[in-house]
């Protein structure tokens, strides 16, 4: 981890977390502590605290004190680029898509070069990738995220479009023996929560590390790097669609 840590910043600006969270929802996107407001959502974190004794859900609001108070913790502290409705993290609530993360696991520094040679070349050429908005060093791998200009609405039909257009670049990220050591690819869901920027990886003893990678992206540029029955219609938010093969 210290290493991949050393190759970034050697060529991209570290982003503090409180920064990285204000990108990812930028002020208003939430509601104001302690006050109502129709039509606005919130986040929703989870912390573990040290031992795995204990889980405890914290609401984000548009002041991000909640994220601030897990940085300073012990706790194991999860959260997605997403707001929901209530106070659960399940699917059905959620609102608002910020940013698209993905979970690349098993990454050295053999693996950090080829998949930075890889981010911006043309979509039609094989493995390559879109530019990211920020890559998280998180333990042996790192979260790649790519935050949209504008929130994507969780219609119940574009959630099944958003996640087969998730596993589609999941599969074009995840190359074994060249970005990733690891032989077996993992999906996950667009809920996903990942491992909050500015908490501590206990078992490395190091603070988990964002850098800025890219700008933000646009849906329509995400789609040019999948293949079309795995691209994001805005526009079709309810027809039922067939599931995509992803390969």
């Amino acid at each position: 981890m210290i290493d991949i840590v050393a190759a970034l910043e050697s060529s991209f600006d570290e982003i503090h977390y409180l920064d990285f969270y204000r990108e990812i929802f930028p002020e208003g996107s939430f509601e104001e502590k302690g006050v109502y407001e129709d039509g606005k959502y919130n986040g929703i974190a989870v912390a573990i605290e040290k031992g795995g004794k204990r889980t405890k859900r914290l609401t984000v609001t548009d002041d991000l004190d909640a994220i601030a108070d897990m940085a300073a913790s012990d706790d194991f502290c999860l959260m997605s680029p997403i707001s929901y409705i209530g106070k659960s993290r399940k699917s059905s609530n959620a609102r608002l898509m910020y940013a698209l993360a993905i979970d690349l696991d098993g990454v050295g520094l053999y693996e950090l070069k080829n998949l930075l040679l890889r981010f911006g070349q043309p979509a039609e050429n094989i493995r390559t990738l879109p530019v990211p908005t920020f890559l998280v060093v998180s333990g042996t791998g790192l979260h790649v995220y790519y935050v949209f200009e504008e929130p994507i609405d969780l219609f119940p039909n574009i959630k099944l479009q958003m996640k087969s257009l998730k596993y589609d670049l999941t599969f074009r990220m995840w190359d074994y023996k060249s970005t990733s050591k690891k032989d077996k690819v993992q999906y996950q869901s667009i809920v996903q929560g990942f491992r909050m920027v500015g908490s501590i990886n206990p078992k490395y003893g190091v603070e988990v590390k964002a850098f800025q990678i890219g700008g933000r992206v646009t849906l329509e540029y995400l789609n040019s790097y999948v293949k079309p029955q795995n691209r994001v219609d805005v526009n079709r938010r309810f027809a039922q669609i067939g599931r995509a093969s992803c390969r």
